[in-house]
């Protein structure tokens, strides 16, 4: 993991990049996420996926009427964000491939799905809602430090599926991030 200073962007793109939510970001919606920036530009906003919010469900279990039971019963469900809960995206989500710094691929037909289920079980993923931001509406939180930006790389690994994600990134940060993770929730349990 490479963190990302935002105030280098000069009006670029961050698309491709994680947003890890920062240690004392207290938003329920995003309260230690990683996204995934799906696209970004300045003037226009930003669309992403929450990775590490898994909702114990298939895709089976949200198309019970669809032909492809076996298939969909085999792609975990995600949640993508707080906006539009009523659609579900299918997307390939791969990172600390070899030789490469990661793919993510949304908005997959269920033709997509089925092939790369077959390909490569396990890089298939579906997510309800999706997180989106107007222009400049991100860069104000970037500012705000409700978010740290990250590169991932070949080190990132699998474990970028799974629930943990966060406090792996927070760790890879530094000891002041690994400390900030680990304040819990309710200090008083401290």
């Amino acid at each position: 993991m490479r963190l990302i200073d935002p105030t280098t962007n000069d009006g670029g793109s961050w698309q491709g990049l994680l947003l890890a939510a920062h240690p004392t970001l207290r938003d329920p919606n995003f309260r230690r996420s990683v996204l995934f920036l799906s696209t970004h530009e300045s003037n226009l906003g930003a669309f992403g996926f929450v990775l590490n919010h898994p909702l114990g469900k298939t895709a089976a279990d949200l198309l019970p009427e669809h032909g492809q039971r076996e298939l969909l019963g085999r792609i975990p469900v995600f949640l993508g964000g707080p906006v539009g809960h009523d659609q579900l995206s299918f997307a390939r989500v791969e990172f600390g491939a070899p030789k490469t710094d990661g793919r993510f691929q949304s908005n997959l037909s269920l033709d997509e799905v089925a092939a790369l289920a077959e390909e490569r079980p396990g890089s298939v993923r579906a997510f309800v809602g999706y997180s989106g931001w107007s222009a400049g509406q991100l860069e104000g939180e970037l500012e705000q430090k409700s978010w740290v930006l990250v590169k991932p790389d070949s080190r990132s690994g699998p474990p970028l599926a799974h629930e943990r994600v966060w406090y792996k990134i927070m760790n890879a940060l530094g000891p002041v991030y690994k400390l900030l993770a680990a304040v819990p929730d309710d200090i008083s349990l401290n």
